[in-house]
Protein backbone atom coordinates (compact mmCIF):
# COMPACT_ATOMS: atom_id res chain seq x y z
CA UNK A 1 0.00 0.00 0.00
CA UNK A 2 3.03 2.21 -0.25
CA UNK A 3 2.71 5.13 -2.58
CA UNK A 4 -1.03 5.55 -2.02
CA UNK A 5 -1.92 9.18 -1.37
CA UNK A 6 -4.46 8.61 1.40
CA UNK A 7 -5.34 12.29 1.65
CA UNK A 8 -6.12 12.38 -2.07
CA UNK A 9 -8.27 9.28 -1.77
CA UNK A 10 -10.16 10.75 1.20
CA UNK A 11 -10.63 14.07 -0.63
CA UNK A 12 -12.02 12.30 -3.70
CA UNK A 13 -14.35 10.14 -1.63
CA UNK A 14 -15.53 13.24 0.23
CA UNK A 15 -16.22 15.12 -3.01
CA UNK A 16 -18.00 12.14 -4.58
CA UNK A 17 -20.16 11.65 -1.48
CA UNK A 18 -21.44 15.25 -1.32
CA UNK A 19 -25.17 15.58 -1.82
CA UNK A 20 -25.97 11.97 -0.97
CA UNK A 21 -28.49 11.21 1.77
CA UNK A 22 -25.78 9.36 3.68
CA UNK A 23 -23.48 12.39 3.52
CA UNK A 24 -26.21 14.77 4.63
CA UNK A 25 -27.13 12.48 7.51
CA UNK A 26 -23.49 12.26 8.60
CA UNK A 27 -23.24 16.05 8.54
CA UNK A 28 -26.40 16.33 10.68
CA UNK A 29 -24.99 13.83 13.18
CA UNK A 30 -21.67 15.68 13.31
CA UNK A 31 -23.40 19.04 13.91
CA UNK A 32 -25.53 17.46 16.67
CA UNK A 33 -22.44 15.99 18.36
CA UNK A 34 -20.57 19.31 18.17
CA UNK A 35 -23.52 21.06 19.84
CA UNK A 36 -23.71 18.34 22.48
CA UNK A 37 -19.97 18.65 23.24
CA UNK A 38 -20.30 22.43 23.47
CA UNK A 39 -23.20 22.08 25.92
CA UNK A 40 -21.32 19.53 28.04
CA UNK A 41 -18.24 21.77 28.19
CA UNK A 42 -20.42 24.64 29.39
CA UNK A 43 -21.87 22.42 32.13
CA UNK A 44 -18.38 21.24 33.10
CA UNK A 45 -17.17 24.82 33.44
CA UNK A 46 -19.96 25.47 35.99
CA UNK A 47 -19.05 22.50 38.24
CA UNK A 48 -17.39 23.24 41.57
CA UNK A 49 -15.01 20.95 43.44
CA UNK A 50 -17.80 20.06 45.88
CA UNK A 51 -20.09 19.14 42.95
CA UNK A 52 -17.41 16.84 41.53
CA UNK A 53 -16.77 15.26 44.94
CA UNK A 54 -20.51 14.70 45.48
CA UNK A 55 -20.97 13.02 42.09
CA UNK A 56 -17.82 10.93 42.61
CA UNK A 57 -19.32 9.54 45.84
CA UNK A 58 -22.56 8.70 44.01
CA UNK A 59 -20.60 6.94 41.24
CA UNK A 60 -18.49 4.98 43.76
CA UNK A 61 -21.64 3.80 45.55
CA UNK A 62 -23.21 2.75 42.25
CA UNK A 63 -20.07 0.77 41.34
CA UNK A 64 -20.21 -1.07 44.66
CA UNK A 65 -23.92 -1.86 44.12
CA UNK A 66 -23.26 -3.16 40.59
CA UNK A 67 -20.30 -5.28 41.66
CA UNK A 68 -22.36 -6.91 44.42
CA UNK A 69 -24.95 -8.10 41.87
CA UNK A 70 -22.48 -9.13 39.18
CA UNK A 71 -23.08 -12.62 37.77
CA UNK A 72 -19.93 -14.28 36.43
CA UNK A 73 -21.58 -17.70 36.00
CA UNK A 74 -22.31 -17.01 32.30
CA UNK A 75 -19.86 -16.67 29.46
CA UNK A 76 -20.46 -14.28 26.60
CA UNK A 77 -18.52 -14.65 23.38
CA UNK A 78 -18.24 -11.97 20.72
CA UNK A 79 -16.86 -13.07 17.35
CA UNK A 80 -15.66 -10.29 15.08
CA UNK A 81 -16.44 -11.40 11.55
CA UNK A 82 -15.00 -8.27 9.97
CA UNK A 83 -12.91 -9.29 6.96
CA UNK A 84 -13.99 -12.96 7.27
CA UNK A 85 -15.95 -12.93 4.03
CA UNK A 86 -13.12 -11.11 2.27
CA UNK A 87 -10.75 -13.84 3.52
CA UNK A 88 -13.07 -16.50 2.05
CA UNK A 89 -12.97 -14.68 -1.30
CA UNK A 90 -9.16 -14.66 -1.13
CA UNK A 91 -9.17 -18.42 -0.46
CA UNK A 92 -11.33 -18.91 -3.54
CA UNK A 93 -9.21 -16.54 -5.65
CA UNK A 94 -5.60 -16.39 -4.37
CA UNK A 95 -4.72 -13.66 -6.91
CA UNK A 96 -6.55 -11.23 -4.59
CA UNK A 97 -4.00 -11.80 -1.81
CA UNK A 98 -2.49 -8.52 -0.59
CA UNK A 99 -4.77 -6.38 -2.76
CA UNK A 100 -7.39 -4.06 -1.29
CA UNK A 101 -10.82 -5.59 -1.88
CA UNK A 102 -14.37 -5.36 -0.66
CA UNK A 103 -17.24 -7.84 -0.71
CA UNK A 104 -20.82 -6.73 -1.17
CA UNK A 105 -23.91 -6.61 -3.29
CA UNK A 106 -27.15 -4.67 -3.75
CA UNK A 107 -25.19 -1.39 -3.66
CA UNK A 108 -23.73 -2.15 -0.21
CA UNK A 109 -20.25 -3.18 0.92
CA UNK A 110 -20.60 -5.78 3.66
CA UNK A 111 -16.94 -6.29 4.49
CA UNK A 112 -13.44 -5.55 3.33
CA UNK A 113 -10.03 -7.11 3.79
CA UNK A 114 -7.44 -5.48 6.03
CA UNK A 115 -5.48 -3.94 3.14
CA UNK A 116 -8.61 -2.14 2.02
CA UNK A 117 -9.49 -1.04 5.55
CA UNK A 118 -6.03 0.48 6.01
CA UNK A 119 -6.65 2.96 3.21
CA UNK A 120 -10.06 4.10 4.48
CA UNK A 121 -12.12 2.97 1.50
CA UNK A 122 -15.00 1.48 3.41
CA UNK A 123 -18.20 2.98 2.09
CA UNK A 124 -21.92 2.48 2.31
CA UNK A 125 -22.17 2.98 -1.42
CA UNK A 126 -20.72 0.04 -3.39
CA UNK A 127 -20.16 2.06 -6.57
CA UNK A 128 -18.20 4.67 -4.66
CA UNK A 129 -16.15 1.96 -2.95
CA UNK A 130 -15.32 0.34 -6.26
CA UNK A 131 -14.30 3.69 -7.71
CA UNK A 132 -12.05 4.21 -4.69
CA UNK A 133 -10.40 0.84 -5.27
CA UNK A 134 -9.96 1.68 -8.96
CA UNK A 135 -8.30 4.93 -7.93
CA UNK A 136 -5.80 3.05 -5.79
CA UNK A 137 -4.92 0.79 -8.68
CA UNK A 138 -4.52 3.77 -11.00
CA UNK A 139 -7.63 2.89 -13.02
CA UNK A 140 -9.66 5.93 -12.05
CA UNK A 141 -9.07 9.37 -13.51
CA UNK A 142 -10.60 12.53 -12.08
CA UNK A 143 -11.99 15.12 -14.47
Amino acid sequence: MEGVDKEKVQRIVYEMSKGSKYFENEERKEAYMKQKVKSMRAQLAKLTDSDISHHQKIADKRIIDLESTRDLSRIWLHVDMDAFYAAVEILCNPSLEGKPMAVGGMSMISTANYEEQLIFCRHVNLELGLQCLDLLHGNYVLN
